[in-house]
């Protein structure tokens, strides 16, 4: 057996001899700004925008911004923090509670029609779940990214919560600026 110390590698004699091409031996640039996901943060922006303005056109087509609107504004919201919060926190009460559920037959029964009457609402409103399937994949693939760019959990709640409820005032705003007709119905 030899000793450690006694080995010696000259690393870059090694690495010039061995006629690899020179690009490979370029240093990595570690830049801040390039390693922020800008691209999945674009794209969680835009499927929040193009809800919103899904959501403020066929809302009022059924009623006009009252207090009703508002409570539906104030759920969309809440649903939008939950669905952060549920993406950057620890899972394993989640795992713990539905284990637990899961051990008897209610629990498997409830579940077998849950999902089923998920399934049929989600077969009856397909332009609606599109748009919540789109939400999540593209939060999904921000939280990614941001765990990626080593962000801490609190850090990335707060990135996906401000870029999440910037598209909803986006769309809202772009929806009712660039069509008249909404503008009107505000009390």
């Amino acid at each position: 057996m030899i000793p450690l110390n006694l080995i010696s590698v000259d690393l870059k004699t090694d690495l010039t001899s061995a006629n690899l091409p020179s690009a490979s031996l370029t240093p990595v640039s570690l830049n801040p700004v390039k390693k922020f996901p800008w691209l999945s943060l674009a794209l969680l922006l835009a499927a929040y925008a193009t809800f919103s303005w899904f959501f403020t056109h066929a809302f009022t087509q059924v009623l006009t911004f009252s207090r009703t609107a508002y409570l539906a504004w104030g759920l969309v919201i809440g649903g939008t923090l939950l669905e952060a919060l549920l993406l950057t926190t620890q899972y394993d009460g989640l795992k713990t509670l539905i284990g637990r559920w899961l051990r008897s037959d209610i629990g498997y029964f409830t579940l077998i029609v849950v999902a089923s009457l998920g399934g049929t609402l989600a077969f009856i409103w397909s332009n609606v779940t599109g748009y919540f399937v789109v939400l999540i994949a593209a939060e999904v693939l921000a939280r990614l990214d941001l765990q990626n760019a080593r962000f801490t959990r609190f850090q990335a709640f707060i990135v996906l919560t401000v870029i999440s409820i910037l598209g909803l005032a986006l769309g809202l705003i772009a929806s009712l600026r660039l069509d008249p007709s909404l503008g009107s119905q505000i009390n």
